[in-house]
């Protein structure tokens, strides 16, 4: 009787834990095969009311069932099933490829299983896409900042060079990524495009004298001593006690008496 009113309200654990109480006092094949009949009984039963079972039905039947599509997701990545969670995205994705939450999602998956150039071609995706959000640009703009960084450090001004441009034109970085195009002209000796690139910084900032140092240091590159001569000159008249300016000054002039 007690079995069979556990059973009637559900209490599956208790139903089982007493059958196998029973078992241990008085071991009969009738108590077994209701032990394994319970258990299936319980498996089906809780089969039925687990969540995770019940929005695995409710997506299959409707993929595009938001609430299903999170919950599942959610506990994909809670529970380090990165293949299930990637499952869901990749068809999420091509349903709506464009989706700013599913790009975001897509990319925190990259980062949790360490696809790092996945993530962040989906990164430049979105910084590309979204524009405004400020969030995703600093976060692109900080990685851009890092790989040019590493590539400059490493002497790989071709690889450099294009993701300085692209940092060029962020918002709060163009002027630091402009100093770093300039330092890789000058490093590949490229002096036309560095005097060009730093031109057009102090176009931008005009007052700023380490452009103007800068400026006067390639036109001596270049050989063209006079006109980096008169730079330098003009700073050490401005600033008649900065003796830095000066020393650049003198020498300038030693190349230019010898010439």
């Amino acid at each position: 009787k007690k079995i069979s009113l556990l059973q009637e309200l559900r209490l599956f654990p208790e139903a089982i834990l007493y059958i196998e109480g029973l078992l241990k006092k008085y071991p009969s094949a009738t108590l077994r095969s209701t032990l394994s009949e319970l258990k299936l009984e319980s498996a089906r039963y809780y089969n039925n009311t687990d969540p995770y079972v019940l929005y695995q039905k409710v997506y299959a039947a409707n993929p595009g069932n938001e609430e299903a599509f999170t919950f599942l997701l959610n506990n994909s990545l809670s529970k380090g099933y990165y293949d299930d969670a990637q499952e869901l995205l990749s068809a999420a994705l091509k349903r709506n490829p464009g989706s700013k939450d599913l790009l975001l999602k897509q990319m925190g998956l990259y980062e949790k299983i360490n696809k790092t150039r996945e993530a962040n071609n989906i990164l430049e995706k979105l910084a590309t896409k979204f524009p405004g959000d400020a969030d995703i640009r600093e976060k692109y703009a900080t990685i851009l900042l890092q790989q040019g960084k590493d590539f400059y450090q490493d002497q790989l001004y071709a690889q450099a060079e294009p993701v300085f441009q692209k940092l060029a034109r962020t918002p709060g970085y163009g002027e630091l990524a402009n100093d770093y195009l300039f330092g890789i002209y000058a490093a590949q000796k490229n002096y036309p495009q560095a005097l060009s690139q730093i031109n057009s910084m102090i176009a931008r900032s005009p007052r700023n004298e380490e452009y103007i140092v800068k400026k006067s240091a390639i036109l001596e590159e270049m050989g063209r001593y006079d006109e980096a001569m008169e730079i330098s000159n003009n700073l050490s008249q401005r600033n008649p006690g900065n003796t830095r300016y000066k020393n650049i000054y003198v020498g300038q002039s030693i190349p230019f008496i010898k010439q």
